[in-house]
């Protein structure tokens, strides 16, 4: 999968090479096992081009992780050792290239053909480096204007010069611009079709839990899948198993979050609390009642509008329960839930706890969030807690 843009290069100023009707870029699978198969030691290869047909461009993606910095970057020393690999590289390619188109394979002999629009464009071609990995980005176009590459002997980094002005072109005559703008209108609606297209495709993963950053990454490789559309017959399946594999993770972080408290940071942002609603216990830690000694369970009751109810009540056969009203509030980019008043308890109704507070922080990743309890006496003591929905 692409991980990162390395290079753009606009199609006003390029045009895509085309062998059998077929576009050299759109075989960049085909194109990168044939290279590798070949030149298992080089340390060349293709980046991977993906139209963007809304900004008229294609990108160049690295496809894996990495720092990538540009050839003309480097020192003296490295650039020149680089450009010795690169060289090497492009004979190699171009000595299979002949190769396969002498053979009487029909299949062989085209992939001789889309070796050879490989570097057909140089002038486009860049070339881009990570630790002991080349990337080439701009293959298997051709430039529309003139675009030369000057290599210096003493600095051999290559130095684009910047395209002449083009000369004022004479109007069209009449029959020729008609012609011309009903061919503009075809490719117009013809792009505006592939764009909605596009954009139903995409819609169909966007439209799941906007909210949780789990589901983000996913999204966006599955959008970028369905993007391409050169090689969408090649990924169709692949898509299938994206769209199904999101099902999962959503029933997955829906089943826990009917449990535990989870919340994302999109729902602090947006300042919703409806998560939040029912009852939570803290788990895994006892407290024992200050009102009768008996073992207690902690925990808050949020009914809506922004304000809850603290209560600590007896587990073992005690009748009392102490009560608190808070408000619940999201500052800084956290969860607080904050005691406005010390903890009341039964049957006497006597001040028996300070009040409390609890504050909670969303985790990126969709897990449990991160809690602290605060009693809010002269010792402020902090308990690190769990809270679970109280299914009762």
């Amino acid at each position: 999968m692409p991980h990162q843009i390395i290079h753009s290069v606009s199609l006003s100023q390029s045009e895509i090479l085309e062998v059998d009707k077929t576009e050299v870029i759109s075989n960049y699978i085909s194109l990168s096992s044939i290279i590798k198969e070949n030149f298992p030691e080089s340390p060349v290869s293709l980046a991977e081009p993906v139209k963007n047909l809304n900004q008229d461009r294609i990108n160049w993606f690295a496809s894996t992780d990495g720092q990538w910095g540009p050839l003309e970057s480097l020192e003296a020393e490295k650039r020149a050792e680089s450009l010795k690999n690169i060289d090497n590289f492009i004979n190699s390619v171009a000595e299979l290239s002949s190769k396969l188109k002498k053979s009487s394979s029909a299949k062989q002999k085209k992939n001789g053909e889309l070796l050879a629009g490989l570097f057909a464009g140089p002038q486009l071609c860049r070339y881009y480096l990570s630790a002991d990995k080349i990337l080439v980005a701009g293959w298997g176009l051709k430039s529309l204007v003139s675009l030369p590459v000057i290599w210096d002997k003493e600095n051999p980094a290559p130095v684009m010069e910047e395209p002449a002005p083009e000369p004022s072109k004479p109007p069209r005559p009449e029959r020729e611009r008609v012609v011309y703008e009903k061919w503009r209108l075809k490719a117009f609606i013809l792009k505006l079709s592939l764009g909605l297209a596009l954009g139903i495709a995409a819609g169909l993963a966007a439209a799941y839990l906007a909210e949780p950053r789990i589901f983000r990454s996913l999204r966006a490789v599955l959008s970028a899948q369905e993007f391409n559309v050169s090689r969408f017959d090649e990924n169709q399946n692949y898509a299938s198993e994206l769209r199904a594999s999101l099902e999962d993770l959503k029933d997955s972080f829906l089943s826990r979050r009917s449990v535990c408290l989870i919340f994302s940071r999109d729902e602090v942002v947006s300042g919703d609390l409806g998560y939040l609603k029912g009852c939570w216990n803290v788990s895994g830690m006892d407290f024992i009642n200050a009102y009768d000694g008996q073992k207690s369970s902690f925990g808050f009751c949020y009914p809506g509008q922004e304000r809850a109810d603290f209560k600590v009540s007896s587990q073992g056969g005690g009748q009392s329960a102490c009560r608190g009203a808070a408000s619940v509030s999201y500052p800084e980019e956290a969860l607080l839930i904050s005691g406005q008043e010390p903890l009341k308890c039964d049957p006497s109704g006597g001040d028996a706890y300070p009040p409390f507070e609890v504050q909670c922080r969303y985790s990126s990743d969709g897990s449990q969030a991160a809690c602290n309890l605060t009693q809010k006496d002269e010792f402020s003591t902090v308990f690190p807690v769990i809270f679970r929905r109280n299914s009762k």
